[in-house]
């Protein structure tokens, strides 16, 4: 397996640091940087020059647990390896051992360990007797001189700060992986975030654990559930696996059930759903068989569903680390899936900023974790988060306190790169459609679309002969262009598509189907260098 560029200089940072330092270092990973990559690649170098060295590696999900020792076996197939998880019915002894806290905190007959690798490490609580307490005495009573390398994408816990520094277990970051890097180097998905029209008042909720209390929003929230699920469901008849964050089970059943309602298959898990159900639903998800989940306080991190591709946030937070972590489940690669759909109920973005600029507080401060920086809601100028004036437009700004009241949705972008700017409208004069021949050997169908008095196309691409989301978003977009659909839609504003002819299953038969397709009036589109990306088809009325 050949390493990235970063992959390689993270790794090497590591033992970089161990060398000349005595304190705990933390690798700065973001979501898509790999870290079973990372940790597995400093396992394997560690075998070379310790060659009876003793690794473990903690976490507190089962299923990280499994997914790092899949890495591993990838790496050095013929190292001894095994796994300590209770859940997973699992309690091996093994040169490099993989394990969850829960489990490995309650072995006192725990091996000597060399090296202790700990993922999602923010997650290590510096409390007398916790389960992370527990399994580093342990560690440390084996061996005082074990080292601990942590790695995750979010260094830093919302009433606690930052998880490095002067006291802190943690003493530095060696290495940060920016995620403005992995997105420019097309190693993460996009996120493109339209305004929505709901808004929930959060101005009679109180804050639980620094947080807003999860039962005391459903009064609240419940009155523009039914709408908001109204208008998500629309914008998400194109996209092919939903994330739903929600504030409280309550909330949750409610939200399924209104789903439910309009045909679409959906799930809800929260820290009560068993870890057997969990697993049935994430494999449904990966496998298209269900189409939304609900999430409750769960599902923000150890899990890789790369097909998600809109995320639903319906549960406010001023946890700016958890706010990452949930856009991230939307933000992995994968066939077919130009971007991931980011429908901001909560006010995520406007008391936060764009996800690809948040960075941990400075110092520990009650409800700390807010982003450093917002957007002028008149202008977009980014500014430090503490100015109650805008330096450019002298536009007056709410004050932290209004912040806390009643959310009003942002329309800043998800990230804080020009390629999520959306164009006005840009006349259509003309189509081109072509056979594009793919590595699979399937074809696919290209449509160029050619604006008046733009030399750049703006291009888009229809995979009928895929799988999965790739496939469903072929006919999705196939059906919203047929002239039949369109005439239909003019005068059925909100029903669902009707069906024309056969849906095209190839290339062959779309190309003899174009009669169908309507020559749009105008595009919506955001550059993507050599040419455009369509964001928005637009007929006249």
């Amino acid at each position: 397996m050949e390493l990235r560029d970063y992959q390689t200089k993270a790794v090497k940072s590591v033992w970089d640091y161990l060398n000349d330092n005595i304190g705990n270092p933390v690798v700065w990973a973001p979501v898509g940087a790999g870290k079973s990559i990372l940790m597995a690649e400093g396992m394997r170098q560690f075998s070379r020059f310790r060659h009876n060295g003793r690794v473990i590696m903690a976490t507190t999900s089962s299923e990280l647990v499994e997914q790092n020792l899949e890495k591993f076996k990838l790496l050095l197939p013929e190292a001894d390896m095994g796994m300590y998880s209770a859940s997973k019915n699992r309690k091996e002894s093994a040169q490099f051992l993989f394990g969850s806290v829960q489990s490995l905190c309650r072995n006192e007959y725990l091996e000597t360990a060399d090296l202790i690798m700990v993922d999602e490490c923010h997650t290590i609580s510096n409390k007398e007797g916790s389960q992370w307490d527990k399994f580093f005495k342990i560690v440390k009573n084996n061996n005082k001189d074990a080292r601990v390398v942590g790695y995750t994408g979010t260094p830093w816990r919302l009433n606690d700060g930052k998880i490095y520094g002067k006291n802190k277990f943690f003493e530095n970051i060696c290495y940060k992986i920016e995620m403005r890097h992995l997105l420019d180097q097309g190693y993460l998905c996009e996120v493109v975030s339209p305004p929505p029209s709901i808004k929930a008042d959060l101005s009679n909720v109180n804050k639980t654990a620094g947080d807003f209390g999860g039962e005391g929003l459903f009064k609240s929230i419940e009155e523009v559930t039914k709408r908001a699920v109204d208008d998500f469901c629309k914008r998400g008849e194109n996209r092919s696996t939903w994330m739903i964050f929600a504030p409280s089970v309550r909330n949750a059943q409610y939200i399924q059930e209104c789903v439910s309602k309009k045909g679409i298959s959906c799930a809800i898990v929260t820290d009560k759903t068993t870890a057997s159900e969990r697993m049935r639903i994430i494999d449904d998800l990966r496998h298209f068989r269900l189409r939304s989940v609900v999430s409750v306080g769960t599902m923000t991190t150890g899990i890789d569903i790369p097909c998600v591709d809109m995320i639903v946030a319906l549960r406010p937070t001023v946890s700016s680390s958890l706010v990452i972590q949930m856009i991230g489940r939307g933000m992995r690669l994968y066939p077919g899936k130009e971007n991931c759909l980011l429908l901001d109920y909560a006010h995520w973005l406007e008391f936060h900023g764009p996800v690809d600029l948040i960075q941990p507080p400075e110092e520990k401060s009650k409800g700390s974790g807010e982003a450093p920086t917002k957007n002028c809601p008149n202008c977009q100028t980014l500014i430090p988060v503490q100015f109650k004036q805008c330096p450019v437009c002298k536009n007056e700004m709410p004050s932290k306190e209004k912040m806390y009241g009643d959310y009003v949705l942002s329309e800043l972008s998800a990230l804080s790169n020009s390629k999520n700017y959306v164009s006005n409208r840009l006349e259509v004069e003309r189509a081109e459609y072509s056979e594009m021949k793919m590595s699979d050997k399937t074809s696919a169908l290209r449509i160029k679309f050619f604006l008046k008095g733009i030399e750049k196309p703006a291009i888009r691409i229809l995979y009928f002969e895929s799988k999965g989301v790739a496939k469903f978003g072929a006919i999705a977009a196939w059906k919203s262009m047929t002239k039949k659909n369109i005439e239909k839609n003019k005068k059925n504003v909100g029903k669902p598509l009707i069906k024309t002819s056969k849906t095209p299953n190839s290339v062959t038969e779309a190309m003899k189907q174009l009669d169908l397709i309507a020559l749009p009036d105008y595009l919506q589109v955001s550059d993507q260098g050599s040419h455009f990306k369509i964001i928005r088809i637009i007929y006249n009325d």
